[in-house]
């Protein structure tokens, strides 16, 4: 059952004041104990197949939740791809007095990924039913997560390590970073259609590529 938890901001914070963990773990009991039974009974009498009418089944009004969460996870990646172009900019354009800039940029446009995957995951612990496991939109929401960090990470190694040159290496692998981000999202953009698309594969094929370039 915790399984359900996982990504909720006020599951994974992390707080030093007991009066604090207090309020959130109030705050989340709260919520739960609130909307659980509210979608239940929905889902129970409301949308459940021939509920309502026989022969009429409103399940299909969950195909909303799945639009939302896709939309979530386009804009997951959209920040990405925005983080890879200021490291594209930043190294193509390399200079060092306009790093810290730069980070400033980069850091708001993680800070806004970080809290677009919050949002998403708890609009995910209030639905009672969810697109595809709970689980797996976890775990992609983290994944895609992680690809604006690591940008991040490059960034802000640069700047550590005084670095005052760029190798033409780095540059041709900054170029794989973008194009991997674009096709990234190109997936994510299809993913609602998953089940019937012919061009999720493709781009899948397509990324694995331009992994084994970089």
């Amino acid at each position: 059952v915790f399984a359900f938890f996982f990504g909720m901001c006020s599951y994974i914070a992390v707080s030093k004041s007991v009066k604090t963990a207090l309020g959130l773990g109030a705050a989340v009991t709260f919520v739960m104990v609130m909307t659980v039974p509210l979608n239940y009974l929905l889902y129970e009498y409301v949308l459940k197949a021939d509920v309502l009418v026989a022969g009429v089944d409103l399940s299909f009004l969950s195909f909303i939740v799945f639009i939302a969460t896709i939309a979530a996870f386009v804009q997951l990646v959209d920040y990405s791809c925005q983080s890879a172009e200021i490291l594209e900019t930043s190294l193509k354009r390399f200079d060092p007095t306009g790093l810290a800039e730069m980070m400033t940029n980069l850091h708001g446009i993680e800070h806004a990924a970080d809290m677009g995957k919050h949002d998403m995951m708890n609009r995910l612990a209030r639905e009672f039913i969810s697109p595809i496991e709970r689980e797996d939109i976890i775990e992609l929401g983290q994944e895609i997560d992680n690809v604006t960090d690591s940008i991040e990470d490059v960034l802000m190694g640069v700047y550590m390590y005084n670095i005052q040159a760029i190798r033409p290496e780095a540059i041709d692998f900054v170029d794989v970073v973008v194009q991997c981000c674009n096709g990234l999202k190109k997936t994510m953009e299809d993913f609602q259609n998953f089940r019937k698309s012919t061009t999720i594969h493709d781009s899948i094929i397509e990324i694995n590529r331009l992994e084994e370039v970089g």
